[in-house]
């Protein structure tokens, strides 16, 4: 299934949608699971952030400060579920209305961007959207996803685009994010925003090891997805990337 960002019916921009429901259980993450060739796991903590307290942002700061100065991973959960985008970026129909058919991304062909064959064209939105209709049509989404796996060839990755300006209205971009002072209050960076980009894709998606120089806030908005994280002590070498992938690959 796809896996991207909420849910208006039709093609309006309306934002009429049903309220998200669910709890938000604590409990830990691990950064690796123990299989051969992978280093042992590593517990990572979790936090549950109430969206409609009025403390939000002071909470998220608050949550992420210690890892930020320790350069250590964390889970948030429930930060956005409260988000115009959680209730309407799983309707194709609003995203297509909101960022515009004819609007140009660029997509990745064939799998892991690493790959020498891999082709990185220039479309417009509404042909993925398209893409995304069919695949759905022939692979299922969610829990009526088919077992078939899809081809390399098959798969199309709307990968590292700046998120278009419209999508920014359906969520509240962390304070921390773009508040200097704010963010220096609470030890959490310099409050000094770089980039905001999209990832949107069909199941089989594969982003290869690789180590980011800033730091990174990873909002998942709809479907999921699997994310290794190795310390920086690991020590791995190509092999060990090459099986990582591979594993990654296999358990799509």
């Amino acid at each position: 299934g796809a896996f991207f960002s909420t849910s208006c019916a039709g093609s309006d921009q309306s934002r009429t949608c049903a309220p998200a429901t669910g709890t938000c259980a604590a409990r830990r993450y691990f950064a690796s699971s123990a299989k051969p060739g992978l280093p042992p796991p590593v517990p990572v903590d979790e936090v549950c952030i109430d969206p409609e307290s009025a403390n939000a942002q002071t909470s998220i700061a608050q949550a992420l400060s210690p890892h930020h100065q320790s350069q250590t991973p964390i889970v948030l959960r429930s930060v956005l579920s409260r988000s115009d985008a959680s209730y309407c970026w799983p309707s194709l129909d609003y995203l297509q209305a909101a960022v515009g058919a004819d609007t140009p991304v660029y997509v990745e062909i064939g799998g892991s961007y690493d790959d020498a064959e891999v082709q990185k064209p220039e479309i417009t939105f509404g042909e993925y959207v398209e893409y995304m209709r069919q695949f759905e049509e022939k692979y299922g989404d969610g829990e009526e996803a088919v077992q078939a796996t899809p081809q390399p060839s098959e798969i199309v990755y709307l990968a590292q685009n700046d998120l278009p300006p419209a999508l920014f209205n359906d969520f509240e971009l962390p304070r921390l994010c773009d508040d200097a002072e704010f963010a220096q209050q609470h030890q959490v960076g310099q409050g000094k925003l770089y980039s905001c980009m999209l990832w949107f894709g069909p199941r089989g998606t594969v982003s290869p090891l690789h180590y980011d120089p800033l730091d990174n806030l990873l909002m998942q908005v709809v479907g999921k997805k699997r994310v290794l994280l190795y310390p920086r002590t690991a020590g791995l070498t190509d092999d060990d990337i090459d099986n990582n992938k591979a594993m990654s690959l296999a358990e799509q």
